[in-house]
């Protein structure tokens, strides 16, 4: 689980995909932009149900993608903001898959 100070709230979500950049990647839209009074990423979920109809599996993907960012939050930039919003269907959906995923894409976002 992510913990409370790493996690983004509605308002700086909003706020992120109001202001922020943005970079796809493999099925990830990764949106950022920078967030005055914190000292640490906060980072928040989008799973749409257009990607997927049950929640069960939308509630799963966005704990995978968790647990991913949680084992990568020393990649995040601190006192910025970042939304990840899945844009297609992911399979497998585990952590492992997922951190896999994280480090692709920031791999591919220093290019």
């Amino acid at each position: 689980m992510l913990p409370k100070q790493y996690r983004a709230t509605s308002k700086e979500m909003r706020l992120v995909l109001r202001r922020g950049k943005f970079f796809r990647y493999n099925g990830l839209k990764l949106v950022w932009a920078k967030l005055l009074e914190t000292g640490t990423p906060h980072v928040g979920f989008i799973v749409s149900s257009k990607v997927e109809k049950t929640a069960v599996v939308r509630k799963r993907i966005k704990r995978c993608l968790r647990h991913a960012a949680l084992s990568t939050i020393d990649v995040f930039t601190p006192s910025f903001g970042y939304v990840v919003v899945v844009e297609q269907k992911l399979h497998p959906t585990t952590s492992q898959f997922a951190e896999a995923l994280f480090k692709e894409l920031f791999a591919a976002l220093k290019k």
